[in-house]
């Protein structure tokens, strides 16, 4: 983009990628975020036969992902372009292509449609069907300095299994080794729908105390009392990280699989919750009509 081009439009690049107040500083002193947001509103305004597009809505707010997204349509349907989208996130992927290339190591492992691109990348993904989650085989990566040996989930009766009645009580065993003592540490997980939509997620912040991880073994244990989520099958993706989350030790996506049955514990409750209603998360609401006075 030339001088006067930049010129022209620099209002119109700096609202695209929200940094107004920020306007007069100097870039080099921007966050990593802040850089990815401009980065991509000067390439959303080239207007360029071709736009790649690598990640780019894993920075920024729901403002600015709702931005890039309907730019990004605009410029495919109403502009007549070719819009390049690489991405982990099977739920962009949908809402915004037509055609798909599913890349293995480096090869085209499928070209065809979108539908079949996504199938092929989640039974890829595809982690441990069991209630007893061995970690040897599973991809992973980090500096290894504390890991996730074993995941094991168990049900309301204390069975070892992944398969829940909706809402049912469940917990998870975490078993983690540290091969040196770590000041601080955050031990996290989240359940995800197979296409990579996060639906629930959790640390041990959330109900323990800061503190250090010594070196050796540690059992973690974490109770769901109750996740009221669409019946379906779901995965879980663990991670342990510095406190600062800038360092990670070991991460674990799509390590194992829960499925929530469409039945309850209790026959004849929350029946109507089954239905194919739009959404992941299927609240027990107590609805009531009250008389007008």
């Amino acid at each position: 983009m030339r001088r006067h081009e930049v010129r022209a439009r620099l209002d119109e690049i700096v609202a695209f990628a929200g940094v107004e107040r920020f306007v007069d500083q100097a870039v080099k002193h921007y966050s990593s975020g802040m850089y990815a947001r401009l980065g991509f509103a000067v390439a959303a305004h080239l207007n360029p036969e071709i736009l790649i597009v690598d990640e780019i809505l894993a920075v920024g707010d729901a403002a600015f992902q709702e931005r890039c997204v309907g730019r990004m349509r605009h410029a495919a349907n109403s502009e007549g372009r070719t819009v390049i989208v690489v991405s982990h996130s099977m739920v962009m992927v949908q809402n915004l292509c037509t055609r798909a290339l599913f890349m293995e190591e480096g090869m085209v492992g499928l070209d065809g449609g979108v539908a079949e691109a996504v199938r092929a990348y989640v039974n890829l993904g595809q982690g441990e069907d069991s209630g007893l989650i061995l970690l040897d085989a599973v991809a992973r990566s980090g500096d290894r300095r504390a890991w996730v040996r074993q995941i094991e989930l168990r049900d309301s009766l204390g069975a070892v299994g992944n398969r829940f009645a909706f809402g049912e009580p469940f917990e998870v065993c975490v078993r983690v080794s540290a091969a040196v003592r770590l000041p601080d540490f955050i031990l996290g997980f989240s359940i995800n729908t197979r296409e990579g939509q996060v639906v629930a997620c959790s640390n041990h912040y959330d109900a323990l105390p800061r503190g250090a991880l010594e070196a050796g073994e540690h059992v973690f244990r974490v109770v769901v009392s109750g996740l009221y989520l669409a019946p379906g099958t779901y995965a879980m993706s663990w991670a342990i990280t510095a406190g600062n989350q800038r360092e990670s030790h070991d991460f674990l996506p799509d390590c194992g699989l829960l499925h929530v049955e469409a039945r309850t514990l209790e026959a004849g409750t929350f029946i109507s919750h089954f239905d194919l209603r739009p959404g992941w998360v299927r609240p027990p609401l107590k609805w009531r009509k009250e008389g007008v006075a």
